[in-house]
Order: structure tokens, then C-alpha cells, then sequence
């Protein structure tokens, strides 16, 4: 049995620490996972219930360097045969501790299909990027943004477990009651387009007026408030509605009949896209990013220019104007996503991975 170390910078809910959480509780009886973290969260909890070895040295301020030598200390005792650290500043950590110890250093800090939005952390993410014997994204549109030797990276697309949809009925869109539902699920903040969305359902609602359209902002963050004082007309209509933060969302797709996705810059391989599809969805979301990796123009889905506003509003309503076609996109885009981004196919890839690099070093 060989070990691989996943090191990140904490484990609170973000999208990180759900990769890791799944990652770790799908590899095969050949690995054995264990997780350092220089902060504790929510996730902790998911990984020590699973039974998974997991440590976390804390700093004690800002600029605390004792993790640091707390996890070379940690390493050397674990012997790992590989150390994946996940986010730029587990993998500063990583590199040091790996070049003193000999043990081969994934770097998985590209997370974005690119650049735009990264303000004070593009420097650091780029040199982390390129500190490992291997630089790994969850999409190729990162690779080429950060302009990363393709021949010394590797792409692990993001898993989708599947667990969440037992006892969960999937039905065409055509065939789930009115009104049209539309549902974006995000973070309510300035990297997430909320704006555009909004005044599309202004749009539709001028156009078809009040119970035609149902545009769900499902999520919570610091611009909610901002966003329902800018939805507050449509949300007296129904056209608009805030349910508040959440914890399951796939009830809520399950009842929509579309989902949207519009972002500022560049997604990754976006976990609510896969979420959306698994739900036979189809999605329209902003052409930009990685999107272009799991949604399929005309065939899952729609491509519209970042802050359009006017476009995402035609293609919603050409969604519902053409139940049929809405239908056969959301359940081609489920099959994509049980197929392709299911929790055995990413266990199996990141396996891969780790082999070839130790082979690639002559260590097997």
C-alpha cells in the first residue's frame, strides 16, 4: 500500500475541501489518505468520521512559520510516497517539506480557468504553481491561462458524488410543473455575476409580466443583502426570490427547469454546474473559464458574453419556449456528469497520477 499526503491551507466549506473530503474517501485499498491542514472547519468533521488520519497544526498569527516545521516533522513520519498539497499556501509549505525530505510534490493551487479576479494572490498561485515535480488543475483552461509547461502538468477534473442523489427522482424538465423555474446556486459575491442575473429576470418579467419566470439566487454571502435591495421589486412579484442559505441544494434543482451560472472571470470546473446537470438541468452560464469543459454548446447547454444580461434572458426564454429541447439538454447533461465527473472516475485519474509521476521519478 503506497501513502499520499493532501495538504491544504484549511477545512472550512469550500470547493477544495470538498474535493478532498470525496478524494479521500474514494481511493482504493492500493492508497492511504492522509490530510494535513494548518486550519481546522467545518470539513474536519466529514474526514475524521471516515475514518481518515488527519492533522492540523494551526497558526497562531498571521505570519506564524511553526506549521511549518510541525509538518516537516510530519512528513518524516508518515514516509508519504507523494504529498498533493491542494491551494498556493500548502504548497509553499509542501515544496519546502518535500525538497528536505526527498518525497516526490504535486502542486494543485490552480483551481481557475483564469487570471482575471485573483488581485493579490496571481503572484503566489503562480509561483506555488510551478514549486512541485508536477503542477495539477481541475481543468485545462487554467494550464494555458497560467501558462504552465503542458508537458509537466496534469488535469483531475472534479468529482460529483453520487450518494447524494439516492432516493432522489430525476424527471425531464418538460415534465415538472409550472412556473418556470430558474435557479442560480453561488457564493453572493463580486466574483459571481448575481447582477446579470437579476436584470434578466427584470427583463423577462417586463416582457412576459409577473408568474411566468421563477429566478431562484440560492446561496448566501457579504453582497447578499446588496442583491435583494437590487431585486427588491421582483422579489414583491415572485419573479425573484432569495430562499437564504441553504444546506442541500439538490431539492431545489430538482424542481427548477433551468440553471444558470454567470461569473466575472474564470470558473474552473464548477462543482454547482455539476450539480446542475446531475439534476438534468440545462445550464446557461458565462462563456468563460473552463466552462466550456463540462458544458456542451447546444447540446447541455447555453453560452452567453460575461455581464449580458439581454442574452441570458433570450436563452432562458427560448429554454422555456422549447420544453423538448430543454429536456433532452438536461438529461444528456446528467449522463455527462454520472460518466465523466462520477467520484471512481476522479479516485482512478488521481491514482493514475501519483503512479506515473513515481514511475516518471523511479521510485517503482
Amino acid at each position: 500500500m503506497r501513502k499520499v499526503v493532501f495538504a491544504l491551507s484549511d477545512l472550512g466549506r469550500g470547493g477544495i475541501q470538498r474535493q478532498v473530503s470525496l478524494l479521500s474517501r474514494s481511493l482504493s485499498d492500493q492508497w492511504e489518505p492522509h490530510i494535513w491542514s494548518m486550519a481546522g472547519g467545518a470539513t474536519a468533521r466529514e474526514i475524521t468520521a471516515a475514518g481518515i488520519d488527519l492533522v492540523i497544526h494551526e497558526r497562531k498569527f498571521t505570519k506564524d512559520i511553526s506549521p511549518l516545521f510541525k509538518y516537516i516533522s510530519y512528513i518524516r513520519k508518515v514516509k508519504p510516497d507523494v504529498v498533493h498539497s491542494w491551494d498556493w499556501m500548502s504548497s509553499f509549505s509542501s515544496f519546502a517539506a518535500c525538497r528536505l525530505t526527498g518525497i516526490p510534490h504535486i502542486s494543485g493551487s490552480i483551481r481557475l480557468g483564469g487570471l482575471e479576479g485573483m488581485k493579490r494572490r496571481r503572484i503566489p498561485v503562480l509561483l506555488s504553481a510551478r514549486l512541485g515535480n508536477l503542477a495539477l488543475a481541475n481543468n485545462y483552461a487554467g494550464i494555458k491561462a497560467w501558462n504552465i509547461d503542458p508537458n509537466k502538468a496534469k488535469v483531475l477534473y472534479n468529482g460529483f458524488e453520487e450518494s447524494r442523489m439516492n432516493g432522489v427522482t430525476v424527471v425531464p424538465v418538460a415534465e415538472r410543473p409550472g412556473p418556470f423555474t430558474v435557479v442560480m446556486a453561488a457564493w453572493m459575491a463580486e466574483r459571481k455575476d448575481y447582477p446579470s442575473y437579476i436584470e434578466a429576470a427584470r427583463l423577462l418579467e417586463k416582457k412576459h409580466g409577473p408568474g411566468q419566470f421563477r429566478c431562484v439566487c440560492l446561496g448566501s454571502g457579504p453582497q447578499m443583502d446588496e442583491l435583494m435591495a437590487r431585486a427588491g421589486d421582483l422579489i414583491s412579484t415572485g419573479t425573484v426570490v432569495f430562499p437564504g442559505k441553504t444546506g442541500e441544494v439538490i431539492p431545489y434543482l430538482v424542481e427548477a427547469h433551468a440553471a444558470v451560472m454567470m461569473s466575472v472571470f474564470g470558473e474552473g470546473i464548477s462543482n454547482s454546474i455539476m450539480e446542475y446537470m446531475v439534476c438534468g438541468l440545462p445550464v446557461v452560464c458565462s462563456d468563460n473559464g473552463a466552462n466550456r469543459e463540462i458544458v456542451v454548446e447546444e447540446e447541455t447547454g447555453f453560452f452567453v458574453p460575461p455581464f449580458s444580461s439581454e442574452q441570458l434572458a433570450e436563452r432562458l426564454e427560448q429554454l422555456r419556449n422549447n420544453p423538448v429541447m430543454a429536456s433532452e439538454m438536461g438529461m444528456t447533461g446528467r449522463e455527462t456528469v454520472l460518466n465523466k465527473f462520477g467520484l471512481g472516475k476522479m479516485a482512478g485519474n488521481a491514482e493514475k497520477i501519483y503512479t506515473d509521476l513515481l514511475r516518471s521519478m523511479g521510485r517503482i
